[in-house]
């Protein structure tokens, strides 16, 4: 995980802390899928709502509703 310009190596079951303000890249080694969970408290006057949320416009792409991002493949296909 980056945290800014800061590289944590991250395993299997690990947490971490997101601190506020700070930009959060995440990757998965090639070929491998990731799941990723966010806890976001929701805060009387500060609340995380699909009204309040913001996307990089380079990622915006994600939010399309017909986006692939795992292709199907099936064993010994080519990719």
């Amino acid at each position: 995980s980056i945290l800014d310009d800061d590289a944590h190596i991250v395993k299997n079951g690990d947490t971490t802390l997101i601190e506020p303000n700070r930009t959060h890249s995440q990757a998965a080694a090639p070929g491998y899928a990731m799941y990723y969970i966010w806890m976001i408290p929701h805060l009387p006057n500060d609340r995380w709502l699909p009204t309040t949320r913001y996307y990089r416009k380079e990622h915006k792409w994600l939010l399309d509703d017909n986006v692939k991002i795992w292709p199907e493949l099936k064993l010994g296909d080519e990719k």
